[in-house]
């Protein structure tokens, strides 16, 4: 992506530009909201179990995806964490391998995984020490 274009297009087109900027800040801040509320369900209401990466997904340009299922009372979810390119090797390693995976008790959909040696290559933010 060549941002030298879209910050001249700013500066020529102030009063678009700063719509512009204003809409993507905006979607950014519900984004990290969302992100922040989710985990904050997880952390007060928080219910272990096992999980098993299932996939290594490409998922962008410097990022990629691990694809995780887990079990809750006999229902199985699956859910996604964003992990660095770094992980690649590794990450192959690890597939259906076990890890400890928090869900919300009241919303069992909500999960976040903690993948031990991997943790370190997780893009995904936490907002809280689980």
């Amino acid at each position: 992506m060549n941002y030298r274009k879209i910050i001249d297009f700013i500066k020529n087109e102030q009063k678009s530009g700063k719509v512009f900027v204003g809409l993507i800040s905006v979607i950014i801040l519900i984004g990290i909201g969302k992100q922040y509320w989710e985990q904050k369900q997880i952390f007060e209401d928080r219910g272990t179990t096992t999980g098993i990466v299932t996939e290594y997904l490409e998922a962008g340009w410097q990022n990629d995806a691990l694809l995780y299922e887990y079990t809750v009372n006999g229902k199985k979810y699956q859910n996604s964490v964003g992990v660095s390119r770094n992980t690649d090797k590794k990450a192959g390693e690890k597939l259906k391998m076990k890890f400890k995976v928090y869900y919300a008790k009241s919303e069992p959909r909500l999960s976040v995984i903690n993948l031990a040696e991997l943790e370190e290559y997780k893009t995904y933010v936490e907002f809280f020490d689980f």
